[in-house]
């Protein structure tokens, strides 16, 4: 996949992948996570709750917080696709958790609406006009894009991976989102987020169910800076990670381990094939099952790469 057509993908700037040499290693992906079980909420005494009701409430935020995390990076999703997550797009298997119709966001419809007609030639002054042969005419249109409801395919995610235990006693807890927030909140989101709110979920009063991009991204900030997962540009002081460093991560990582191409990725994230696509890719399509064949055959490559990781992650704690 050309660069540019990746980064668009990722997130729309360069500034996603300016800081993505390549894969952290698991030890830096599992550390991330388990961290979020310091996180001191609730510390300072108050005359509402009591100690046993602050340490719960403490707790659930936590497990909340550490899931989060794992789930940005095994869906390896837009952030606001992974808030958006529900328990009914979880199926588990004995090797593999199956992820079915997550909302796949910033896809547009091309509108094109007619404005006026000119039955004569245009003057300079009429700009924009176009000739139709059918009608006889030049035609004026007002061209624009409107949002698309899109669900992203059926994609795996091994067993045999870390985080997966923390996803999945997780979401066996929850009821319905996976990521609720405890608050109606009315507010206009992006315009992808608002039309899967109105049209696919038809929430009450057009409210958001779950958390906002803006908590999460202060969470796995937070996270980020306690475990030294920092970065720095043009010498400016190092700042957490972002939300979209999860994106890019998984996609070196399914790169590294499982020796995912183009093919593969395009199937695992539902990217759409780029305009310059040949025809042989346009029908050689990957399907889900051939996913988890790439997976399975390459999961000892994974084992090795694994150990690796933990290994690196643990020297390198320890030259800190």
């Amino acid at each position: 996949m050309q660069w540019e057509a990746l980064v668009r993908e990722l997130g729309g700037s360069r500034r996603v992948l300016d800081d993505i040499k390549d894969f952290v290693g698991w030890g830096g992906i599992v550390a991330l996570a388990e961290t979020c079980m310091e996180t001191p909420y609730y510390s300072r005494p108050n005359s509402i709750f009591e100690d046993e009701v602050r340490e719960a409430l403490r707790q659930k935020l936590r497990v909340r917080d550490r899931a989060l995390v794992s789930a940005l990076f095994l869906f390896g999703g837009r952030v606001s696709e992974v808030l958006m997550a529900r328990k009914r797009n979880i199926i588990v298997e004995d090797e593999f958790i199956l992820v079915d119709r997550l909302p796949v966001l910033k896809r547009y419809t091309r509108v094109k609406t007619e404005v006026n007609r000119l039955y004569s030639f245009p003057t300079p002054d009429d700009v924009g006009y176009e000739w139709d042969p059918k009608k006889v005419c030049f035609i004026k249109y007002e061209r624009s894009t409107l949002p698309k409801v899109e669900e992203r395919k059926l994609f795996p995610i091994p067993r045999w991976e870390p985080l997966t235990d923390i996803l999945l006693e997780y979401v066996s807890d929850v009821d319905d989102w996976l990521f609720p927030s405890n608050y109606e909140i009315k507010r206009e989101e992006t315009s992808g987020v608002q039309k899967w709110v109105d049209e696919k979920y038809l929430l009450k009063n057009g409210t958001r169910a779950w958390i906002s991009p803006q908590r999460a991204w202060q969470i796995v900030t937070k996270a980020s800076k306690k475990v030294g997962l920092t970065f720095s540009k043009d010498n400016v002081a190092a700042k957490g990670i972002w939300n979209h460093w999860f994106r890019a991560q998984r996609t070196t990582q399914l790169g590294r381990d499982y020796q995912f191409d183009d093919a593969y990725k395009n199937r695992y994230f539902s990217w759409s094939q780029p305009r310059d696509a040949t025809t042989a890719s346009l029908y050689s399509r990957v399907g889900e099952m051939q996913l988890e064949e790439q997976m399975n055959e390459n999961r000892d490559r994974h084992t090795r790469m694994l150990k690796r990781d933990f290994t690196r992650w643990k020297n390198d704690m320890s030259n800190n």
